[in-house]
C-alpha cells in the first residue's frame, strides 16, 4: 500500500517541490528586492526550434582582420546581416546590455538591475537585436559569450525557456524562419576585445547601459541566487559561525573549524557512520566518540594545544581569544582560537 500511494501520488510530489522552489525564490526575491522590481522573469515552455550556429574559422588569439574576414565570409555564407550583442556588469552588480546592426544603421542599449546575471544580459540583448534588424532580413547573431548561445540552442532543442526574454528569442526565431527559412536566424561566437568595430560598439553600449537607472528592473532566478550567494557571503563575515574571522585563518585552521562545526569530514565519529572506520573512538585520548564537539570543546589533547573554553559561545567571543604580542617589527595580534584549530591533526 504505501509504495502504490507513493506511486499515486508521484505527480502531486512534483508538483510540491516545484511549488516549493519557486516559494524559495519568491521568498529571496522578497528579501532581497529593490524599489521598482515587481516580478520574477520566468519563461516556460515554448515551440521547440532548429537554432543554427555558424562556426567562424579564427582563432581566439588571431588578430582583428582575421577575424573581420571569417564574419565577412560568415554573413555571405547566410546572407544575413551581422548584429553584435554583449551584456556588462559594473562595481555596484548593474548588468547592462548592448547591441550593434553592422554598419550602424540601429544600436541600442538597455539596463537590467542588479538582480539579473551577465548571462541574462547576453540573452536580452539577442532579444534587443532581434526586434531592431529588419523584418525581412536574415540575421546572424554574434555574441562573444558561449554560454548564451549554448542557452538558447539547448532551449530550442527542449522547448524550456528559463526567462521571459529566452522565450521571446525562440519566438522570434521561430517567426523568422517561417517567413525566411532555416536561415533567418543563425548564431556566431567571436572574441570579446577583438578590436572589430561592432563588437567594440556592442561592449561600449552595455558598459554604458549600467550606470543608467532602469525603467523595467528584472528579477531573474539566476540573479536572485547570485544576489542571495553575495549577500551570505557578506554576512558570514561580519556575523554567525565563527563571527566572520574564520574567512582570515589559514587553509588548515579553517578546514578543522569547519569539520568540528558540522560534525562531519575526517572525524572518527563520522567516519564511523558512513562505514569507512570499524569505531569512533577518539584517537588522541581514547575515551570517547571523536566528534566536533568532543574535538572542539572535551578532548583532553585539546588543552595541551591551548583550549580554553568549553562551549561554542566561549570560543566565538573574538575579542577574548585575541592576544598581542611584540616581536622586532612591532605588536600583533594571535587568534588563539586559530592557533589551536592549525594545531588538531584530523588526518
Amino acid at each position: 500500500m504505501p509504495s502504490d500511494r507513493r506511486h499515486k501520488d508521484c505527480g502531486s510530489l512534483i508538483w510540491l517541490a516545484a511549488t516549493n522552489h519557486h516559494t524559495s525564490i519568491q521568498s529571496k526575491a522578497g528579501v532581497l528586492k529593490e524599489e521598482g522590481h515587481e516580478r520574477l522573469s520566468y519563461g516556460g515552455r515554448v515551440e521547440k526550434v532548429e537554432v543554427p550556429e555558424v562556426k567562424l574559422q579564427a582563432q581566439a588569439d588571431s588578430k582583428a582582420e582575421v577575424w573581420i574576414e571569417v564574419i565577412n565570409q560568415a554573413r555571405e555564407y547566410c546572407d544575413a546581416t551581422g548584429i553584435y550583442t554583449d551584456g556588462s556588469r559594473n562595481e555596484d552588480g548593474i548588468v547592462g546590455v548592448g547591441w550593434h546592426v553592422e554598419g550602424g544603421m540601429k544600436q541600442g542599449g538597455a539596463t537590467l538591475g542588479k538582480l539579473a546575471t551577465v548571462w541574462d544580459g547576453e540573452v536580452c540583448g539577442v532579444r534587443g537585436a532581434l526586434e531592431d534588424a529588419l523584418s525581412e532580413t536574415n540575421v546572424l547573431i554574434l555574441s562573444d559569450s558561449q554560454a548564451a548561445i549554448a542557452a538558447v540552442r539547448k532551449a530550442g532543442r527542449t522547448g524550456k525557456a528559463r526567462t521571459a526574454d529566452l522565450r521571446r528569442v525562440l519566438m522570434d526565431i521561430k517567426e523568422r524562419q517561417a517567413r525566411l527559412g532555416p536561415r533567418g536566424v543563425s548564431f556566431g561566437w567571436v572574441k570579446a576585445h577583438n578590436e572589430v568595430h561592432g563588437n567594440e560598439e556592442a561592449d561600449r553600449l552595455a558598459k554604458e547601459a549600467t550606470n543608467l537607472y532602469p525603467e523595467e528592473p528584472q528579477i531573474t532566478e539566476g540573479g536572485i541566487r547570485q544576489a542571495w550567494k553575495k549577500k551570505r557571503e557578506e554576512e558570514r563575515r561580519v556575523k554567525g559561525v565563527g563571527m566572520g574571522r574564520v574567512v582570515k585563518w589559514d587553509r588548515k585552521a579553517r578546514v578543522a573549524y569547519v569539520q568540528c562545526r558540522t560534525g562531519k569530514g575526517n572525524l572518527q565519529a563520522w567516519r564511523h557512520k558512513i562505514g569507512k572506520v570499524e569505531n569512533s573512538e577518539c584517537r588522541k585520548c581514547g575515551r570517547y566518540a571523536e566528534t566536533g564537539i568532543h574535538v572542539a570543546l572535551v578532548c583532553t589533547h585539546g588543552e595541551e594545544v591551548g583550549r580554553r573554553w568549553s562551549t561554542w559561545e566561549d570560543m566565538d567571543d573574538r575579542a577574548r581569544w585575541a592576544k598581542k604580542e611584540k616581536d622586532e617589527k612591532g605588536f600583533y595580534t594571535v587568534d588563539l582560537v586559530e592557533t589551536f584549530f592549525s594545531k588538531i591533526d584530523l588526518r
